[in-house]
């Protein structure tokens, strides 16, 4: 059960991180540095912008991911997709080996 807690994380942070290829969102942008350094990773935060008017489709389902994801729903997986594929339409040549480098840095 921890290796899949640790897997599922990995796979959030992989789509934040693609993601911030291309959302300029000031908000999201501050929240997915949160997120993704350990500042802040509450479901809160993230449903906050959820209802944001102002971020892209990607940024919307990374948000979602990470609440359905703290709230153990198996169907995140769903807008870690959705993320993922969106950021592959609004960034030519999406460099995903930096990205999947990036997403693992720092494990052990």
């Amino acid at each position: 059960m921890i290796y899949s807690k640790f897997a599922d994380d990995r796979k959030r942070k992989f789509a934040i991180l693609c993601v911030k290829q291309y959302e300029r969102d000031p908000e999201w942008l501050r929240w997915a540095d949160d997120w993704l350094n350990g500042k802040d990773r509450t479901f809160e935060a993230a449903e906050a912008l959820v209802y944001s008017q102002s971020i892209s489709n990607g940024a919307h389902h990374a948000a979602i991911a990470v609440m359905m994801g703290d709230a153990c729903t198996p169907n995140f997986e769903h807008h870690i997709d959705w993320a993922v594929s969106e950021a592959v339409q609004a960034v030519r040549g999406l460099d995903f080996k930096s990205i999947a480098k990036a997403s693992i840095k720092g494990e052990k």
